[in-house]
């Protein structure tokens, strides 16, 4: 290998390693910056989804094995 194909390999491979996301912009600032943070989207603001859904079972109390954290009884 030459060198003129030399250098038009080393030219080749560290252009394909330039990543897409350098370049790609998202929310008007740069898509890879790691501090790149607007405003969270709030998605069904207020929403309540179980709005007056009756509840189909009564409550049941747990009879299973004592818990390993926390506490032991409801009076704790």
């Amino acid at each position: 290998m030459g060198r003129p194909e030399f250098v038009a390999t080393c030219t080749l491979l560290l252009t394909a390693c330039a990543s897409p996301e350098a370049v790609r912009t998202r929310g008007g600032g740069p898509g890879a910056d790691v501090g790149n943070r607007g405003e969270p989207v709030e998605m069904h603001a207020g929403a309540e989804p179980y709005y007056e859904t009756p509840c189909a079972m009564e409550p049941v109390r747990c009879t299973g094995p004592t818990p390993v954290f926390g506490p032991t009884s409801a009076s704790d």
